[in-house]
């Protein structure tokens, strides 16, 4: 699916970016879940999408009209798996930041990083093996 954008569109949403050495932050509004929405007009019709499905479509190729795939963050760090809505990542729209994977695939990701988060030791565990 190709969203309706215009060079001016495309403009309106570079001017949004804060580009670092790391990730390229959505500067605008987010939504509920952290990541980051755009919105423009084009011949008097509303658009709105979220800003990472709109930059991979930008500087990358169109997505898949398929409801099994997604766009999904490899930036995350550990540190974003505790934080969830308020992981800055979510607002990340570099394009190698972004990969199209399975819903599936996207899922086992986040289960992986919880579950690993949930079973970890502390540092100071006493069933630390290596003392």
């Amino acid at each position: 699916m190709r969203f309706q954008s215009t060079p001016r569109t495309d403009i309106l949403f570079c001017q949004k970016v804060l580009v670092t050495n790391t990730c390229w932050y959505w500067m605008a509004s987010v939504n509920h879940l952290g990541y980051g929405s755009f919105g423009w007009q084009q011949d008097s019709k509303p658009f709105t999408a979220l800003a990472h499905r709109y930059a991979y479509q930008l500087w990358v190729d169109d997505l898949p009209d398929s409801p099994n795939l997604v766009l999904d963050h490899i930036c995350h760090t550990e540190e974003c798996r505790y934080a969830e809505k308020e992981c800055l990542h979510r607002r990340c729209v570099r394009p190698d930041h972004l990969q199209l994977v399975t819903r599936v695939a996207n899922i086992l990701r986040g289960n992986a990083a919880r579950w690993k988060r949930a079973h970890a030791l502390p540092a100071t565990s006493r069933y630390d093996l290596g003392s």
